[in-house]
């Protein structure tokens, strides 16, 4: 007998099949009220309860599944417990939690119970007070319940989304959750079994807020229940505070139904009105689909341009310059006409964002995208962080990479000297400026 045989086993190399001496280590190894708020407190407490943890592991082969089910259950509310006064944000505890998420799903499939019964376990365990720490119910337990066992399932939940009351509009978040919980899972199983009616119903039963009648319009026009995405639409027109039908997300939820309804005529007029309130790329790109669709794209692609250049160049609108500027802008580069936007951002102010993406679409002009890049840079280390500095060089190395000749490096060498010029005084930019290799051997 070697001298390992008279080692002492740690807890994870030993089995134990006495269940009460099993259940006194989970509690001594799973204290609670111990108010830990610093990593090496946490990670010392988790790190000692991952040997019983890891004992309850080693042990389940020699004990009954429901035992041991039992066990688990156990340590997953002692968890929960222990983690309302330890300040976890480390992420120590999910070795352990992973190990019981596995554990309880392996014993849940071994079980000798009726499917009924497993059923109705697995919809208890889904409305405790610890149900955060237990796999995703019941789609984690598929193997477990079966397709019997999971239609007992979602029929008891049905049962006792119909039990509840009256959703309770001023109550608590903890009396308002469990509706939430049933429409989290209820609402994908009606989807998958085309039960449109009662998932409406669902959705219209904890509908109170304007912005949930709005989701329960969308809801209807996805599911292409029209006629009732219509009764919700004209709900949403009576409770509007704005009373005048310009509430913008009353008219996004019209075109869509305009669209479904194939009214592209329609549909055409309100999400012209929606892109002329706030012109983006998506308001453009859904009115030229529309467009599309009526044969009429070149058209409105030509209005759109013309309604641009109109309000960019209308001096009652010089306030509001970068709006126009970038949906301009976007609408060239859209369009595959880099120039034109070039054009736009040297004339006007734009958005960082568009301004760097209208400089990398016209990189075969590198003298004129390089003040681009440059004000790229001001505007990045205006926040004067050494995080944004660092931004504001790699700008402009990328800049570099585009300046070939003679007069690209010449240019790039004096716009560079101004830039260092205005801003010698934030020497940690300066720094960064000095160190950057790339920089340097192109103005060298």
């Amino acid at each position: 007998m070697s001298a390992d045989d008279h080692s002492p086993k740690t807890p994870s190399q030993t089995a134990v099949t006495d269940v009460a001496s099993l259940k006194k280590q989970l509690t001594k190894a799973l204290p609670c009220n111990k108010h830990l708020h610093s990593a090496v407190q946490v990670q010392g407490y988790f790190g000692k309860a991952a040997q019983t943890i890891d004992l309850l592991q080693a042990s389940a082969p020699s004990l009954p599944v429901e035992k041991i089910l039992t066990l688990v259950d156990y340590a997953i509310k002692r968890l929960d417990k222990a983690l309302r006064t330890i300040d976890d944000s480390g992420g120590y505890r999910f070795p352990i939690e992973n190990t019981l998420k596995a554990m309880h799903i392996k014993c849940a499939g071994a079980l000798p119970w009726e499917k009924s019964k497993l059923a109705k376990y697995l919809l208890d365990k889904m409305f405790g007070d610890d149900s955060d720490f237990y796999p995703e119910i019941p789609e984690d337990y598929a193997g477990a319940l079966g397709s019997s066992g999971s239609d007992l399932f979602y029929l008891q939940l049905e049962k006792h989304w119909q039990s509840l009351p009256p959703y309770p509009v001023d109550g608590e978040w903890s009396e308002q959750y469990p509706y939430f919980r049933v429409q989290h899972v209820l609402a994908p199983y009606y989807k998958a079994k085309g039960e449109h009616d009662k998932l409406i119903l669902m959705h219209h039963k904890t509908a109170r807020t304007f912005a949930d009648f709005e989701r329960l319009c969308e809801l209807c026009i996805e599911l292409g229940e029209l006629t009732q995405a219509e009764f919700w639409l004209n709900k949403l027109r009576r409770d509007d505070s704005d009373c005048d039908n310009s509430n913008p997300r009353i008219l996004e939820i019209e075109v869509s139904l305009c669209v479904k309804q194939e009214q592209f005529n329609k549909a055409l007029e309100g999400q012209w009105r929606l892109y002329c309130c706030e012109p983006t790329e998506y308001k453009m790109e859904v009115l030229l689909a529309i467009a599309r669709r009526l044969e009429q794209y070149d058209a409105v692609r030509a209005k759109l341009q013309a309604y641009l250049e109109g309000m960019l160049s209308s001096p009652q609108n010089e306030g509001f310059t970068p709006k126009y500027s970038d949906a301009l802008a976007g609408f060239y580069l859209y369009h595959e006409r880099p120039e034109q936007a070039l054009l736009v951002a040297q004339e006007n102010r734009l958005t960082v964002s568009l301004l760097l993406k209208v400089a990398r679409n016209n990189t075969q002009q590198p003298i004129a995208i390089l003040p681009l890049f440059i004000r790229v840079a001001e505007s990045v280390i205006g926040d004067k962080k050494k995080s944004s500095y660092k931004s504001a060089v790699k700008i402009l190395e990328e800049c570099a990479g585009f300046m070939h000749n003679l007069a690209h490096k010449a240019e790039y060498k004096k716009q560079l000297a101004v830039f260092r010029q205005t801003h010698k005084a934030k020497r940690n930019l300066m720094m960064y400026l000095d160190a950057s290799s790339k920089i340097k051997a192109l103005v060298a």
